[in-house]
């Protein structure tokens, strides 16, 4: 899965400090996790920053940004009815085929991370009080753990036994069997990411402060599944 931020709003306030800028900015945005390999649709949700940054000044056109962005993401999906199988043991060690059938399978989920960003802006000046700007680079994300809720109409859970061709589909206490309207929760941890990051916008001089208003695409380029989760939903 990979993370995917678009359609990002971002509002700044830059404190000018001769060759340098204090920038202190909020961002709204829409947000999601690209899942791959299952059939899965995806809902894009509600994603917002708040961050802090400081820009180093080359000359009257080119600067170096970097700064610290706390940042919340969310997003849901549905999964198409499906069956997922999976081998497992059961407590006399006999292998067994685990099948869960789903019927009405959604998931909300939502993240906070922390990302570094490293850009390299070109600003152009418009007139005395209009600069338009670009910030290309990328960010380094660091997630904490994922929030997920899940739902579904039907979980119907069946155990396999190869050796004696035997399906179990009613042991409940033994994890077979139907389950209508089932919901739980889970917490799974991500791997850093990487983004590739795109800003642009105009800025407005207000006497000794500078309003920068403007979009951002963020795009990750790496895997975000982390090494020793499973892969089944």
């Amino acid at each position: 899965m990979k993370l995917k931020i678009v359609a990002a709003v971002l509002i700044g306030c830059m404190a000018k400090l001769e060759a340098q800028e204090l920038n202190f900015k909020v961002s709204g945005s829409l947000s999601g996790l690209n899942y791959d390999g299952v059939l899965v649709d995806e809902t894009l949700g509600f994603g917002a920053g708040l961050g802090v940054g400081y820009t180093q000044f080359l000359n009257s056109n080119w600067g170096i940004l970097t700064g610290l962005d706390l940042q919340y993401s969310s997003n849901s999906l549905s999964v198409q009815d499906q069956t997922f199988t999976n081998y497992e043991v059961d407590s006399r060690t006999s292998a067994f085929e685990y099948r869960v059938n789903t019927q009405g399978y959604k998931e909300k989920q939502d993240f906070i991370s922390l990302a570094i960003p490293v850009f390299l802006q070109y600003r152009t000046v418009f007139s005395s009080k209009t600069t338009g700007y670009v910030n290309f680079g990328g960010k380094l994300l660091l997630p904490g753990k994922q929030h997920i809720d899940a739902q579904a109409n039907v979980l119907d859970l069946r155990g396999y036994y190869p050796d004696l061709n035997l399906e179990i589909d009613n042991l409940p206490n033994h994890g077979f069997g139907s389950l209508s309207n089932w919901n739980d929760g889970a917490k799974v941890s991500l791997r850093t990411s990487v983004l590739l990051s795109v800003e642009t916008g105009l800025a407005f001089k207000f006497k000794e402060q500078t309003l920068y208003t403007g979009l951002y695409f963020d795009y990750g380029l790496n895997n975000m599944l982390s090494k020793d989760a499973s892969e089944n939903i």
